[in-house]
């Protein structure tokens, strides 16, 4: 990933969690105790590979586990991914399931943890990474999308055109 900020993500969250984030303060100080996680999120739209992606509806559904120097959050985050069709640039809407499986650590220098600061996790790029690594290579409208004409640039899912079909390129 780089290093730009991350997408803007607003969360309104339900049972132990703050506005800043997940409240871990009781799975850090208790060893074994599974607390249960229920988010939702707004994000910002996301360029990816040249082309925008909107995330929709975003809901974790989890629970966080904690040690006295990290918290493992497991869970699953669900949306509605928008973005043109690869083939006739329509809207295609895809819903995403990404499995959350990660450790929050006070000391997360050079290991794949997130940093831990104080007692909240905050789950702004967790989320974001998760939800790109689980889209699809190119949206499609629908799988037997037609494309566009490569003639006249109709979008063949709304009608044949008038362009002879014989010569078109594969």
């Amino acid at each position: 990933m780089t290093n730009a900020s991350p997408a803007p993500i607003i969360l309104a969250f339900r049972s132990g969690v703050t506005a800043m984030g997940i409240d871990a303060s009781a799975a850090l100080s208790d060893p074994g105790v599974r607390l249960a996680v229920s988010a939702a999120a707004e994000i910002a739209p996301e360029e990816i590979a040249g082309e925008e992606v909107a995330f929709e509806s975003v809901r974790f559904e989890g629970e966080v586990r904690g040690s006295p120097d990290s918290a493992r959050v497991e869970g699953t985050l669900r949306c509605e991914a928008r973005a043109r069709c690869a083939l006739c640039l329509g809207e295609a809407s895809l819903p995403i399931e990404a499995r959350i499986d990660e450790v929050f650590s006070r000391d997360a220098k050079g290991t794949d943890a997130y940093p831990l600061d104080g007692d909240v996790i905050e789950p702004v790029e967790m989320f974001r990474e998760a939800l790109i690594l689980a889209l699809p290579m190119r949206f499609l409208c629908k799988d037997d999308c037609l494309g566009l004409c490569p003639k006249c640039g109709s979008n063949r899912n709304e009608g044949e055109c008038a362009c002879p079909r014989g010569d078109e390129p594969d």
